[in-house]
């Protein structure tokens, strides 16, 4: 059935800013009463920021200004004075990579959390840590902000100075770089001139002094850049992990770790914008495709989230938080960020550095599409680190998701071509739109050499390698992941509406929506074409499209305190069972999970750090192996705890027998 938008609803849109463009207001009330006219093309919805979208940033406030730490036990106790203390720069070191960090063995020990440390590590980024360095791989990407905190957390005790991506070597001409100047009672540790990739181009001149006594200085002379982490960590033994702003002068606790989280821009809250647009535009899309007017943070540059899945046999469990966002229909949100990071040409690479392997705006918004339903096939599909892409050195056909046309050179060598060309046969399965039957037989190269491809490793055209050469099939896929169903049934019909969101007191420029019109026109066929013609996306605002149930919603208001959307049990490898949560936190400042069960309520409740891998999401999922699951006990109770205290309503859930009797 077709669903006409009523007259108040299109008055409401050119009153709240929230309206269709490429149609005038007057149009729309014709529209509304006229469905020849509702069948116009071209429509982006633009949403003005009314204070809760854009979320304002909280820029590095230490510039010309000293940070201190006193010990105070296995703790510290902080200050902050204004100006610096000059001192020695010492003997300046070499930095090879971003992430390869320096080790000074020193020759008299500092002390830090209580203890003597002999060996530092100096990491490029902006971090001492102290016996061993960081995780291999450890750095401080400005486009990737979703491990920045996990990286400082996840070993040796560490001093995040200034975590951010730095440049030593920039300026190496200009006396610019790393020193270290070990001194009778103190070391100094001195990134001078050295630029940051934000604000490019400008210097920037801090400081760490570390006392033989323990006591720690923090200086900042002069600083162009203002986001970053700073903090101090015991390690991967801490007790919990604080998140404060230091210029507040906090008290690190005893065995704890304690970081700022500095931001320059503003961050886009998903939940509020999917709100905003659901209580004006009806409830008919499987997609939302974001872009703003300015460029925002996120755990990404550019990212997506996934909201509800109902679709078995890929790998991801089955949920549905729509409802938060809105609506009853939305599957997966992507998020583009600012519309100036892609070309005029929707068929041209982005403007972004860190993108630039992408052949076009197209495939990167045809890749976040496809985290929708891809990829989580595990090893050896999907290498290591690489959450939701295909391995390196798998052969997709050129997927968006990663891999590429693998040329076997029948020589024990291995040529990649078409990096990111089309949806490959495998991901058309894991989409439901492809049966098994079709999707031929591929490959995974072992072993490889001749290539340097770590995890992280951007896909690229022309590149040969050696191997040796293993050879797959959907069937192994299923095996690992069991059926797709729903199963393909003919042409697949999606509907995306896209999102151009504005700054508050602002309109989009005819140029902006000219570039959003192309984005969203082009997509259509684009789609269409990377699924073989398997697979459509309407893009337009019709109001011929049927909703598969009314957009009428009764929305609570978004509860300040974190939430438990849901809690999944089941037995993993090793025969422990794996608690999933997922939760929504509109802060974005998740720290703690506190467990207990039904008959351990007395007793303090164990308690989970969740600041590695959920500080800084709005919504997300953690897993945890249970490993000591009390007799007798029927139920698990969760509990979040966020940042500034606040935590969830207990959330109970049956551990099933199966569970209980591993355990």
């Amino acid at each position: 059935m077709g669903q006409r938008v009523p007259t108040f609803i299109a008055m409401r849109a050119c009153r709240d800013r929230i309206a269709v463009v490429g149609v005038l207001c007057l149009a729309l009330l014709v529209a509304a009463a006229d469905p020849a006219l509702a069948e116009v093309e071209g429509n982006v919805i633009v949403v003005e920021d009314d204070g809760t979208i854009f979320e304002p940033p909280e820029p590095l406030p230490f510039a010309g200004r000293r940070l201190i730490f006193e010990p105070a036990g296995y703790g510290y106790t902080t200050r902050v004075e204004p100006g610096v203390v000059p001192t020695a720069l010492g003997a300046r070191v070499a930095t090879p990579t971003p992430d390869e960090p320096i080790h000074v063995p020193l020759v008299r020990p500092v002390t830090v959390y209580g203890a003597p440390r002999q060996d530092l590590y100096v990491h490029p980024h902006g971090a001492v840590s102290f016996g061993a360095p960081l995780a291999p791989g450890s750095a401080a990407w400005a486009t990737d902000s979703a491990d920045r905190l996990g990286g400082l957390l996840g070993g040796p005790p560490v001093l995040a100075v200034l975590w951010n991506e730095l440049l030593p070597e920039a300026e190496a001409s200009a006396g610019g770089g790393i020193y270290v100047a070990e001194l009778p009672d103190r070391v100094v540790v001195t990134w001078a001139h050295v630029p940051s990739v934000r604000p490019a181009g400008v210097p920037n001149t801090f400081r760490a002094v570390l006392h033989t006594s323990g006591r720690i200085e923090l200086e900042y002379p002069r600083l162009s850049t203002r986001w970053g982490i700073v903090g101090i960590s015991p390690g991967a033994s801490r007790v919990g992990t604080e998140i404060a702003d230091l210029a507040t002068e906090p008290v690190v606790p005893e065995g704890h770790a304690l970081f700022s989280w500095y931001r320059d821009r503003p961050r886009l809250n998903e939940v509020a914008l999917a709100r905003r647009v659901y209580a004006e535009v009806p409830d008919r899309f499987d997609f939302l495709g974001v872009f703003t007017d300015q460029v925002v943070e996120g755990p990404h540059l550019v990212g997506s989230v996934t909201v509800a899945n109902d679709v078995r046999g890929i790998g991801m469990p089955v949920f549905d938080h729509a409802r938060v966002f809105g609506s009853r229909n939305l599957e997966h949100i992507v998020l583009m960020n600012s519309l100036s990071l892609y070309d005029d040409d929707p068929l041209k690479p982005p403007q972004i550095p860190s993108y630039a392997y992408s052949p076009s705006t197209l495939a990167v918004l045809g890749h976040e599409l496809g985290h929708r339903w891809l990829t989580h096939a595990g090893e050896p599909f999907v290498a290591p680190g690489r959450r939701g892409h295909w391995s390196y050195f798998l052969e997709t056909d050129g997927s968006f998701m990663g891999g590429s046309r693998l040329v076997d050179n029948l020589d024990g060598t291995f040529t990649t071509e078409d990096v990111m060309a089309r949806f490959g046969p495998l991901d058309q399965y894991l989409m439901g739109v492809r049966p098994a039957e079709e999707v031929s037989d591929f490959f995974v190269v072992d072993e490889p050499w001749g290539v340097d491809a770590t995890a992280s490793a951007a896909p690229e055209s022309g590149v040969t390698f050696g191997g040796e050469r293993r050879d797959l099939s959907v069937a192994d896929v299923i095996e690992r992941l069991g059926e797709r169903t729903p199963v393909a049934d003919g042409v697949k019909i999606f509907r995306m509406g896209f999102v151009y969101v504005v700054s508050e007191g602002t309109s989009p420029t005819a140029a902006d929506m000219a570039k959003m019109q192309r984005i969203r026109r082009g997509f259509g066929p684009y789609f269409r074409a990377a699924t073989d013609g398997r697979a459509r996306v309407r893009t337009s605002l019709s109001r011929t499209i049927a909703m598969r149930e009314p957009s009428e919603i009764d929305l609570p208001p978004l509860p300040r305190n974190p939430f438990i959307l849901g809690v999944g049990l089941r037995a993993g490898d090793d025969g422990a069972p794996i608690a999933s949560v997922d939760y929504l936190d509109v802060g974005g400042d998740l720290l703690e999970l506190e467990l207990s069960t039904d008959v351990s309520d007395e007793a303090p409740p164990a308690r989970i750090d969740l600041a590695p891998a959920a500080y800084g999401s709005l919504r997300g999922t953690v897993s945890f192996a249970l490993r000591h699951i009390p007799p007798g006990a029927t139920e698990i109770h969760l509990s979040l705890v966020d940042s500034s205290g606040l935590r969830s309503e207990t959330f109970a859930v049956e551990i099933p027998a199966e569970i209980s009797r591993s355990t």
